[in-house]
């Protein structure tokens, strides 16, 4: 029985071990195993640990991670399916305001539970220097219902911006809000397609905002838009990471009156035009400290992001996969 399962092996290219793990010889075994444990339905393409972790319990061959990565690589059904963590591109710096509200960004969060006033949505808006940001509770993301509540709560209390930056939404991409910035002469630009971080500073205040949100509604969700306000005030009053200024001080000048610092008198006698001049310096070395903190933070950030990175050079005539943009749920991610 054993010299025939070591001539049958010996005939296949498969020799069999004492812990019963299969050697392969051969190309043709090796990659009839490898389309067995990752081509088929069994294998679910899976990755190339994965696959390697399992394979691994049943066969052995020489350079084999370093196989199974070859063939992976060159998947066809996995380069149009999975989304690629591989050859990202280096991190392009951002532009970084000189004053506050020469830029926004403006974002909708939700659908979240619905409020007893009937809110569903925020929409949030954040300034690129100072980093002051607003909330507005929102019935529903309806591009009317945005436009208003723009109009109302932010124009209306600070002024037009000269630039409003906005993701791919549908909601921000209609013809009422590209109306209205053209009335206002405001330019209306739009994050890169799949490159959301471009709007990352407001990506993570709507973090920090969603855990206070869960800090003081005490799972009771249904009155959080009553809890907005409170969250924005601390939110910018307190130093911001990327400037290490209050977005409350670099917008005003000063910093917020709160309760514990009521109790001490921190008045300083002016004279009208003492006060003014003094104020203008003050704000205009805060911009220009914040703004060089921005930039420094932006090329740490840069660093970290470069080291994972990979620039490619594309040339007339290679063979590439295209975003699928239309595609249902189960359909390719890519095709080409």
């Amino acid at each position: 029985e054993n010299s025939n399962e070591t001539s049958t092996s010996s005939k296949n290219s498969l020799s069999k071990s004492d812990n019963k793990i299969i050697e392969l010889s051969s190309e043709e075994g090796i990659s009839k195993v490898l389309n067995e444990f990752h081509n088929s339905p069994l294998g679910a393409h899976q990755g190339v640990m994965r696959t390697y972790h399992r394979l691994k319990k049943f066969y052995y061959f020489p350079k084999m991670l370093q196989c199974i990565k070859k063939f992976i690589s060159k998947c066809d059904s996995c380069q149009r399916n999975k989304i690629g963590r591989q050859n990202k591109l280096p991190m392009t710096i951002t532009t970084t305001s000189k004053k506050p509200f020469e830029k926004i960004f403006l974002d909708i969060v939700g659908p979240m539970k619905e409020t007893s006033s009937g809110n569903k949505y925020i929409l949030t808006c954040q300034d690129d220097l100072s980093k002051f940001s607003i909330a507005i509770p929102l019935e529903n993301q309806e591009v009317e219902t945005i436009a208003r509540a723009f109009v109302k709560y932010f124009i209306c209390c600070y002024g037009t911006p000269d630039i409003i930056l906005t993701d791919q939404g549908s909601n921000f991409k209609s013809d009422l809000l590209k109306r209205i910035c053209k009335l206002l002469r405001i330019e209306k630009i739009q994050t890169s397609a799949y490159h959301p971080q471009s709007n990352g500073a407001l990506e993570r205040s709507h973090r920090t905002l969603g855990e206070y949100l869960r800090n003081f509604t005490n799972g009771d969700s249904i009155d959080w838009d009553i809890w907005l306000p409170c969250a924005m005030f601390s939110y910018n009053s307190t130093p911001h990471t990327s400037s290490n200024y209050m977005p409350f001080k670099l917008l005003y000048g000063c910093r917020p009156n709160i309760p514990s610092s009521l109790q001490t008198n921190l008045d300083v006698v002016y004279n009208y035009d003492d006060y003014v001049s003094d104020l203008r310096n003050k704000l205009q070395t805060s911009y220009a400290i914040a703004k060089n903190n921005l930039i420094e933070e932006k090329q740490k950030s840069k660093h970290y992001y470069d080291k994972n990175s990979k620039q490619i050079t594309f040339n007339v005539g290679d063979l590439v996969l295209l975003k699928n943009e239309s595609r249902t749920k189960l359909e390719p991610l890519w095709t080409g």
